[in-house]
């Protein structure tokens, strides 16, 4: 049966409440497995550890805690109002937003024989109640009894009832070329010779009643089998809407026996969650997630103008694949930063002729200074994201103020792979006389004619305002403009030019 919402508990909300996920990357310990092919990424959590099970003898007990990569959590509550679980202490998995440490045991029997030994052990201390066998434990569980090498996530409730998971995948930036797809399935049909049934509810960006895409009632009933779950499909809709954080919630309110410290409820068991996407890449400059181009500025010099004492440097980047915003930020600690944005009229995108002419909407967010640390919050430039998947090629203008020797610049770019740039200018002693002998500008027709440039031209309208960049070549077969005067600059000089 489904649900457009059917509840949500207090300590549901609170779990979602903190900005965690799978950490995607290889490792052995949880069993899980990040692979990435010439830009084609994939995650699969199998469970499957390298640890050895958890024994113990006469005297010791070796536990087999298996470090998640954060991403999953499970609660066990004592009544269905609670909002403070119960666990073992040595088997603690309750936050997706740290790294917990469910324990490897062969099974079920050799897990309360395991706390039954602790408690044992530590009879006379404090510590006897660390882990009563009454008490919920995450566990990775054999799948088939003496099978060591094949493993899987669940959770033994002790006497309580009401269980919740959590699990969390962000894809945010990327582009999901696959459903998100896990088993589950019972594990022990426990003691109590009831069935429990589970309900599953999901939501995008974040958790909360306004972002849940649905709630599926009894998702599961314990006792039914492997259930292979697709998300997407069963959610209906689709696996494109998983470019951002998916919060999985699989809860249930028990069987209806009553709590007793040797009766245990159905132990549920997930495994083999697995998601492939593409993300989006840099064309130019060609980087990868992580690097520093130009680092310390090498040489790499970004094209300027100069227009009364006013730097404009032009920043130019293509991407591909980018489906989320992209998000230019001034990297320094504290102002004034050399580079600053343009409020209006600092993006343009290529007009598929190699002209920078075509304005793009984006939104700056100025530096704030925090009063009581001294210290000011991060200058950023926002293009929001697109409709659908995107290529980009736009130029960006920030303006400086031009100095007689070169300096550098660090901002960070992000368009859900991140890398910083060193932006470079190089020293500027004002216009060029001989270079400007050498150029000739003049208007015809309502054309601006540029000859013998070798920069790319940036026209300035009477207002100062910046109406795009072309190629030399484009402004040498002239630029249709409205009448009026214009302020012509490349980076060899700058003339005014009367239009009419």
């Amino acid at each position: 049966m489904r649900k457009q919402l059917l509840f949500l508990t207090g300590a549901l909300l609170l779990a979602g409440s903190v900005s965690a996920q799978f950490r995607f990357q290889s490792n052995e310990g949880i069993g899980q497995t990040y692979k990435d092919t010439l830009g084609t990424y994939s995650f699969l959590a199998h469970f499957n550890t390298t640890k050895n099970v958890t024994t113990y003898n006469e005297t010791t007990i070796s536990f087999a805690k298996c470090q998640t990569q954060r991403g999953l959590q499970v609660k066990v509550y004592p009544d269905e109002t609670s909002t403070t679980a119960v666990e073992a202490g040595d088997f603690k998995c309750n936050n997706y937003g740290s790294n917990g440490n469910p324990v490897y045991v062969a099974s079920t029997d050799s897990l309360i024989n395991i706390m039954k030994k602790h408690m044992a052990l530590n009879e006379t201390t404090a510590d006897s109640a660390r882990n009563q066998y009454w008490k919920p434990a995450a566990c990775l569980f054999d799948v088939v009894k003496g099978d060591t090498t094949n493993q899987a996530f669940g959770c033994y409730p002790g006497q309580y009832k009401r269980v919740e998971y959590g699990f969390q995948i962000n894809l945010t930036g990327f582009a999901p070329t696959t459903d998100i797809s896990f088993t589950m399935d019972t594990y022990d049909a426990g003691n109590t010779g009831l069935t429990a049934s589970y309900d599953l509810i999901v939501f995008l960006g974040s958790v909360s009643a306004a972002n849940a895409v649905d709630t599926l009632e009894n998702f599961y009933v314990t006792g039914s089998g492997k259930k292979v779950v697709k998300l997407a499909k069963e959610l209906g809709i689709d696996s494109a809407r998983f470019n951002t954080k998916v919060y999985i919630h699989i809860i249930t309110k028990g069987t209806a026996s009553p709590i007793a410290k040797d009766s245990y409820d159905p132990i549920v068991i997930f495994d083999d969650f697995m998601v492939e996407w593409g993300a989006p890449s840099w064309v130019a400059p060609a980087v990868t997630s992580g690097e520093i181009y130009n680092q310390g500025g090498t040489g790499i010099y970004s094209p300027f103008t100069v227009k009364e004492n006013i730097g404009y440097v032009q920043v130019y980047l293509k991407d591909k694949d980018r489906v989320s915003s992209l998000t230019i930020i001034n990297d320094v600690e504290f102002p004034p930063s050399k580079y600053q944005f343009l409020d209006s009229a600092g993006v343009f995108a290529n007009d598929g002729s190699g002209n920078y002419t075509v304005p793009v909407a984006y939104t700056v967010t100025r530096s704030v200074l925090n009063q009581e640390s001294g210290n000011y919050s991060d200058s950023y430039l926002t293009i929001p994201a697109p409709a659908a998947k995107t290529d980009d090629d736009i130029m960006v203008l920030m303006t400086f103020t031009p100095k007689t020797s070169d300096f550098t610049e660090r901002i960070e770019v992000n368009n859900g792979v991140r890398f910083w740039w060193d932006v470079q200018t190089k020293g500027y002693v004002g216009l060029d006389k001989t270079t400007l002998r050498t150029i000739r500008v003049y208007s015809t027709n309502g054309t601006l004619v540029l000859e013998g440039a070798t920069q790319p031209v940036t026209l300035f309208n009477s207002l100062g305002q910046c109406m795009g960049t072309f190629q030399a070549e484009q402004a040498a077969r002239g630029l249709t403009v409205q009448p009026g005067l214009w302020l012509v600059k490349t980076q060899e000089g700058a003339v005014k030019v009367l239009v009419r």
